[in-house]
């Protein structure tokens, strides 16, 4: 079992909080230890959060990344795909999803409402690696590859895909405050199942999504239609590099406050491990941030 550890932070010289990087960490922390009690000593602070941890299994979660938009005619049958895998028993532990918007065909008559130029810079590089001379959507990668895999074929594939041996295990702690308005996220990612072997540069990234979007489409290819949309992702973290010969590297994030438009009880956090110069996803996990599954704890603040 992994264990997660929190960032430690420290006391600035205004007494403010500050968002800092923490050297061979990854980790950006607050910046206050903390009141001092008489003598200088430290008293000891406490927070309570909800907390919820996901860690990977023994085998191999595929990571499955779907660029597509609400103006797009052909990616809303896509979208069903990733819709159904909870039902199809493909839940985070063997298949994490994450679904891109892009808004190339806003001269269609509709702009997506999920979309942001980071979204679409993103694809613009994915498709480029990958050899492709411009994007389109829809477009999936699974583990890092294109693949024109739809429907069953793609579920069978992703099934397959999870069942094999893990080169590396992944964790990851998310603590929302009591406002229900922040968070801190803590990941790691340990290779330990592979030592004796040559280790890669890679580097480990988090990303948080949000489920159950529904959004009336009023023009463009799909002008009528009211889609159902999950596994958004809203929010893509700093990446961590994890050096060829780490064993185990750790990466905070936060606090830092939730989007107000977010609904806060249908958030997930995921994550990733891939290799640098390949491209190739090795390992991914995460979680629904489910009030029902939530721990009420203290923390170190």
């Amino acid at each position: 079992m992994l264990k997660l550890n929190r960032c430690r932070g420290w006391k600035s010289e205004f007494n403010v909080w500050a968002v800092m990087l923490l050297a061979g960490t990854g980790c950006i922390a607050l910046a206050d230890d903390g009141p001092k009690a008489a003598g200088g000593a430290a008293v000891s602070k406490t927070r309570t959060v909800k907390l919820w941890k996901f860690e990977s299994l023994k085998y191999q979660a595929a990571l499955l990344e779907l660029y597509t938009s609400q103006e797009c005619e052909s990616c809303p049958e896509v979208e069903a795909t990733l819709n159904k895998l909870p039902s199809l028993e493909l839940g985070f532990d063997k298949v994490v999803p994450l679904e891109f918007h892009v808004s190339y065909w806003a001269h269609l008559g509709w702009t997506d409402t999920l979309s942001s130029n980071e979204t679409n810079e993103r694809h613009k590089f994915v498709a480029a690696a990958r050899g492709n001379k411009s994007p389109v959507t829809p477009q999936l990668f699974v583990n890092g590859d294109e693949t024109n895999a739809r429907g069953t074929q793609l579920v069978e594939q992703l099934d397959r895909l999870s069942m094999r041996a893990a080169p590396v295990r992944m964790g990851v702690q998310i603590e929302l405050w009591p406002d229900g308005k922040s968070v801190e996220i803590f990941g790691e990612a340990n290779r330990e199942p592979i030592v004796g072997k040559p280790h890669r540069e890679a580097f480990m990234q988090f990303a948080i999504i949000e489920m159950g979007l529904e959004t009336k489409i009023d023009g463009g290819e799909n002008k009528g239609k009211t889609l159902t949309q999950n596994y958004v992702v809203r929010r893509m973290l700093p990446e961590t590099s994890i050096r060829a010969d780490d064993v185990s590297t750790k990466a905070g994030y936060g606090p830092f406050r939730l989007d107000p438009k977010w609904n806060v009880e249908r958030l997930g956090v995921v994550g990733y491990v891939q290799i640098r110069e390949s491209r190739q996803i090795i390992q991914a996990v995460g979680g629904l941030l489910d009030p029902k599954t939530a721990r009420i704890t203290n923390v170190p603040e």
